[in-house]
């Protein structure tokens, strides 16, 4: 069972999986940031002591988090001092491999989710991504996760890294889409919440009947003169936005079309 935790981290990803590790009943003991007063801020929040000093990391906790950027992650890896202590990273990209010399006990937590530090956040829907060095370490993830509440998956990182490349489309693409048309609106002095409910209905039907079956629009039916109209506008009043109009359009059409080529078959 993990009753204690170190956080290395203290951006969006390490304060959300804190606060949620502490909801549960473990104790972290420690957050380190390389600015002080980040780690400061979170370690207030937890009860916990905060350092800016690696080399002063607390020896005796059940599991070390390392939730930084992933170009900050390897140096910190290898700079780990514990050889014997469960060292995990949080990173949907990296492989499991740059924990290899930090730790005989090493392995991957990866909550698949959006954060943020201001935003609260229910850790029991977040799926997580396991994966460990040995039975023991991911008996250990395993047993964290019940901890959490959260369902887990136990993928390796070459299946990890294609999950972190399909939450860029659905999370990452999906919100600059509504971002742009929030700058549509807005520019037109139109009030935002006139999109709302057309968010939540998109996105509750391809949560509920897969987007692939609940695509509508111009572009799927290949309606050139609505498509037409709509580079029109984009030319004369957004014209940073026309290409991608296009590219999407035709990213829609190709892959209906395409997919309805293949179930004829």
């Amino acid at each position: 069972m993990i009753k204690t935790a170190v956080i290395i981290g203290s951006g969006n990803l390490a304060t959300q999986l804190a606060l949620a590790l502490h909801k549960s009943g473990i104790l972290i003991k420690q957050i380190y940031s390389r600015k002080s007063t980040n780690a400061n801020t979170l370690a207030q929040k937890l009860n916990a002591d905060a350092t800016n000093d690696f080399t002063q990391l607390y020896r005796e906790a059940d599991i070390y988090f390392l939730s930084l950027s992933d170009d900050a992650q390897e140096e910190y890896a290898n700079a780990f001092p514990f050889k014997d202590k469960l060292i995990v990273h949080t990173s949907g990209s990296l492989d499991i491999d740059i924990l290899k010399e930090s730790s005989k006990n090493f392995g991957v937590f990866y909550p698949l989710q959006t954060f943020n530090k201001q935003v609260s956040l229910d850790f029991s829907k977040v799926p997580i991504c396991i994966e460990a060095s040995n039975t023991g370490s991911i008996e250990k993830l395993k047993f964290l996760c019940k901890q959490l509440s959260c369902k887990w998956y136990n993928y390796n990182s070459e299946k990890r890294k294609f999950i972190h490349l399909a939450a860029v489309f659905c999370c990452n693409f999906a919100n600059h889409m509504i971002s742009i048309s929030e700058d549509i609106l807005h520019k037109q002095d139109i009030p935002l919440e006139i999109i709302e409910s057309l968010v939540n209905e998109t996105f509750s039907k391809a949560i509920n009947n897969t987007a692939s079956s609940s695509q509508t629009g111009p572009a799927l039916r290949n309606d050139i003169k609505i498509l037409e109209k709509h580079n029109k506008l984009l030319k004369y009043h957004f014209k940073e936005y026309s290409e991608l109009y296009k590219t999407i359009s035709s990213s829609i059409f190709e892959f209906h079309n395409k997919k309805d080529t293949n179930d004829s078959d």
